[in-house]
């Protein structure tokens, strides 16, 4: 069967199947909120991406003449609480929404408890039933007033992660901070959740080891990529840069496309009509900005396409080690920046940025790690050990299964409505 040909069905027949399913499910799928306890107050700040909210549309029963703050505000009224041993704390200001950055829905409510919230249960269940793979990052900060009634921070932060099975979390906010070894262990295993669950990012590694020949090649890709995302993420938590997180997004996917693209152009497979189906994406998504002004800045599709031909120029010859290394650099580079959204709507310590910042970064390292170490024998018995038909099948399915994913993510978050 003709390459272009089976891709196009293949797209097809996912596209068809999976219309609900991705519409409902596809990864990252994210959302965060800021608890400060004073005493017997608690107030909360809840922030979700706007792209995240549309998805709620899709239940039954939901009101889509709504704006998107007012469905949130509806969703999550019933869906977030707050108890003291065996007393539910009232919610004295009803949850509503407030200014957030671009992109970007927050509200804010206070709850108040009968005694000092010390030892408590918050729960949490928006958007699991819509959206399973969901996860909603918590963080918790006590403040405690000193004599002159001013509030002053307490060191003692506390970072939960919320998911489909887990929705109920019991604390122990004493008054005692945590230790050195409390924080980088909360950290890290903050970090290996993220990477574990961030499943465009695991896609991408993927993508890498259907381009590697030899351990060698492994080793140069993914240290190179690990440096570019450490890089970044560090910049991104210290603020010294700030980037539009839904171009970064769409970066992100679109990255999968480009090493589709290089291993279709290694094994001679790419083919006149796929790079014209390609440019004919760019110049629609170009359309329905100019038309109708949804998606991505012009400039900013422009420069995919300027980023794609260049990659593909370079990726043409015979790499040497320093260019291998170079562009999966340049690919960590962005995908750091899509690891640092967790971190930067959580309340870092201050007094322990460095160490917090380390230890999530190692904590995405390990489960990086964990990702290849399964991976990788899988992607051996396949490639070195199995007949050359099953081979050949193997890693056709594998490149399919991907730019398909690339595709749908960079496709669909160029165009969310922000």
């Amino acid at each position: 069967m003709n390459w272009l040909m089976m891709v196009l069905k293949f797209i097809i027949v996912m596209l068809c199947l999976s219309y609900g399913s991705f519409s409902k499910a596809h990864t990252p799928s994210q959302s965060f909120s800021k608890w400060v306890i004073d005493n017997n107050r608690a107030e909360v700040s809840i922030t979700v991406l706007s792209r995240e909210i549309t998805r709620l549309a899709l239940d039954d029963g939901a009101n889509v003449s709504l704006t998107l703050n007012k469905m949130l505000e509806e969703h999550l009224k019933d869906k977030i609480s707050l108890s003291v041993g065996n007393n539910q704390c009232e919610l004295s200001k009803t949850l509503s929404s407030e200014k957030a950055s671009k992109g970007y829905v927050r509200l804010s409510g206070e709850f108040l408890c009968s005694e000092s919230i010390k030892k408590f249960t918050i729960t949490f269940s928006g958007f699991f039933d819509s959206v399973p793979s969901h996860l909603h990052y918590g963080s918790i900060k006590r403040v405690e007033s000193n004599h002159s009634g001013l509030a002053q921070e307490a060191s003692n932060i506390i970072e939960l992660v919320f998911n489909d099975a887990k929705r109920l979390y019991f604390v122990n906010n004493s008054t005692e901070g945590k230790t050195v070894f409390d924080i980088f262990y909360q950290y890290t295993v903050l970090g290996v959740e993220h990477i574990l669950a961030g499943t465009d990012h695991l896609v991408f590694l993927f993508a890498l080891l259907l381009l590697c020949r030899n351990l060698k090649q492994v080793i140069i890709l993914v240290s190179g990529f690990t440096l570019g995302h450490s890089i970044t993420l560090t910049f991104a938590v210290l603020g010294w840069f700030q980037p539009d997180i839904a171009l970064i997004e769409a970066m992100i996917g679109f990255s999968i496309v480009l090493v589709v693209f290089e291993f279709l152009q290694r094994n001679g497979r790419i083919s006149q009509s796929l790079k014209w189906l390609s440019f004919l994406v760019i110049v629609l998504l170009v359309f329905l900005k100019l038309t109708l002004g949804s998606g991505l800045p012009v400039l900013s599709l422009v420069g995919f396409v300027l980023l794609g031909v260049s990659y593909l120029l370079l990726s043409g010859n015979d790499k040497a080690p320093w260019l291998q290394f170079s562009f999966t650099v340049t690919f960590g580079f962005i995908h750091g920046f899509g690891f640092a959204q967790v971190l930067l709507s959580l309340d870092l310590p201050s007094t322990q940025l460095g160490l917090s910042l380390f230890a999530f970064n190692l904590g995405v390292e390990i489960g990086q790690l964990i990702a290849l170490i399964v991976a990788g024998p899988l992607l051996y018995l396949v490639v070195v050990k199995s007949s050359n038909m099953i081979r050949k099948i193997s890693m056709q399915l594998g490149m399919v299964f991907i730019l398909v994913m690339g595709s749908y993510w960079f496709i669909s978050r160029s165009l969310q409505f922000l």
